[in-house]
């Protein structure tokens, strides 16, 4: 059939992780159960399998349907430590795409995509006492998740020189729990939006200008044990991050053997927790806002056919009104603090040989 084409292809990898185990953190301390931990690191082994199968078949009207499934399984050979943990999660993926060219200058796309992951049971921890956890929550990496996905892509080239690209995708989870527990991640969605356009001034000089919007919200219920009474209260938090960047880079070939180029981009993010408490004015805490400029500038040149030279400088500027790391403190009393605005210069001169 020739309007029928498939593909398929399986990837193995192995990891065996011979790091030795050491005493990090001599200085134990109680914890609010009453449980201490025993300090050691935990070497982590793990195996991944992962396959696809995916057909692509031609249509009238310049449609192309296509298909695919993934699948993803993941074994890990190491012991639990603080929280509940699965040595097995397997993931497959479903999609579906619908593309089309509409015009000569536009093609477009749209595509579903659902996957589930489950996995092995749930294992219990233990201190290091010997009394067991309560492995209410399950980690975030290895709960059982149903993901539900659209995302369409439009390509437009209106001139020669000149082509956009818009992209929009929109996700919904929907989260497990711990047996006999409501407790832990239950929701999530993501939104993502780009807009990328490229310009060809001439032959040795183009242009690239980019934005993009990011909107990733999760809810999840975890508990705070009171120390007066020894009972447990449960919260709730909308955990929100937004971010939006945007940025240019401009390629230039002024003589044969010179290659000049600079990147700028600016991004604003943000993180929202939004919990829901007994007492909200006792438990609300503020949001965090993080801006980042970077600067690129490079050149490269050809000395030879096969010896370059290569010359670049980065400038990147960081600033925050990060709280939750600020004054932190260790068991062994070593606090950690960071600057809330900090400059970053690089200058690196390297050269690339090849031969044949």
């Amino acid at each position: 059939m020739p309007q029928l084409s498939v593909l398929a292809n399986i990837r193995f990898e192995d990891r065996d992780d011979k790091t030795p185990m050491r005493l990090y953190n001599p200085a134990r301390r109680v914890d609010l159960d009453g449980n201490y931990w025993g300090g050691f690191n935990n070497p982590r082994s793990f195996s991944t399998l992962t396959s696809k199968v995916e057909a692509n078949y031609t249509l009238p009207m310049n449609f192309r349907l296509i298909g695919s499934i993934d699948y993803e399984h993941w074994e890990r050979r190491w012991q639990p430590t603080f929280v509940s943990y699965r040595a097995k999660t397997n993931e497959i993926f479903y999609r579906m795409e619908m593309r089309r060219t509409l015009a000569d200058t536009l093609t477009g796309s749209i595509a579903y995509i659902h996957s589930d992951r489950s996995g092995s049971p749930f294992i219990s921890t233990l201190s290091a006492s010997g009394a067991p956890n309560p492995n209410v929550i399950a980690p975030l990496n290895l709960s059982d998740r149903n993901r539900d996905k659209v995302r369409l892509s439009l390509n437009w080239e209106p001139i020669e020189p000149l082509s956009l690209q818009v992209m929009i995708d929109e996700s919904f989870d929907d989260y497990g729990h711990s047996s006999g527990s409501s407790l832990g991640l239950r929701k999530g969605s993501a939104r993502n939006y780009s807009l990328d356009a490229a310009y060809a001034i001439s032959e040795n000089l183009q242009t690239i200008a980019w934005f993009s919007r990011n909107e990733i919200h999760i809810d999840q219920a975890s508990r705070n044990r009171i120390p007066v009474d020894g009972s447990r209260e449960i919260w709730s938090a909308n955990l929100q991050n937004i971010g939006t960047s945007f940025g240019v880079d401009i390629n230039g070939k002024p003589i044969e053997k010179l290659e000049l180029g600079v990147s700028l981009s600016q991004s604003f993010i943000t993180d929202k927790f939004t919990q829901k408490t007994s007492d909200p004015a006792l438990y609300s805490i503020p949001d965090i806002a993080t801006e980042l400029s970077n600067l690129n500038l490079f050149a490269r040149y050809a000395l030879r056919k096969n010896f370059t030279l290569h010359l670049d400088y980065i400038f990147n500027r960081f600033k925050t009104n990060e709280w939750t790391w600020n004054h932190w403190t260790y068991n062994d009393g070593t606090r950690l603090s960071q600057d809330t605005k900090q400059i970053v210069n690089f200058v690196g001169l390297s050269a690339q040989y090849t031969w044949q």
